[in-house]
């Protein structure tokens, strides 16, 4: 729905400062359940500092709630995920979700963030998708003038990384 709202040129950008970090911890908790019942390590809060982005919450919180829910979900038991946001000389905040596990062919990589598109279409646990989760939050992130990409090694990881401008506090 939001995606049709964007689309259209419905949905506008409601622009505040909020820290980056606190988001990110409180979307992680929504999965806590699933986390557990895998095992996974969360690894990467204990170093983080505050940043603080001016940016639409409610949309990049669904970024990232879709970053987390790709991560849990293709985590292999007892795996990890690691968590960063990182201010970068200029300002902007780069936050990246990085987890273990499987991968992404080298191919495929490239074409993750089109409409539809989904990695791998034979994965049982993973049917109810539209392939339209990673489309939104490069859609939403290209709405706010960041970036987005995604790294991986197959047999190892994937990280999706966005960049945001951000406001220092005074």
């Amino acid at each position: 729905l939001n995606l049709s709202k964007i689309e259209a040129g419905e949905l506008k950008l409601k622009e505040s400062e909020f820290d980056i970090t606190q988001l990110l911890l409180s979307c992680m908790l929504t999965f806590e359940q699933e986390i557990e019942k895998k095992e996974i390590g969360i690894v990467g809060f204990e170093n983080m500092k505050t940043a603080v982005v001016c940016a639409d919450r409610d949309m990049i919180y669904q970024v990232v709630y879709n970053l987390i829910d790709n991560a849990v979900k293709f985590t292999q038991q007892g795996g990890e995920i690691e968590v960063s946001a990182e201010r970068k000389i200029g300002g902007s905040v780069i936050v990246s979700i990085k987890n273990s596990g499987e991968g992404i062919d080298s191919e495929e990589i490239s074409r993750i963030f089109e409409r539809f598109y989904k990695v791998d279409k034979s994965r049982s646990y993973d049917n109810k998708s539209a392939g339209l989760g990673l489309y939104l939050c490069k859609t939403i992130i290209d709405m706010h003038n960041g970036k987005i990409s995604a790294e991986s090694e197959k047999g190892s990881y994937t990280k999706f990384s966005f960049e945001l401008g951000s406001q220092q506090k005074n």
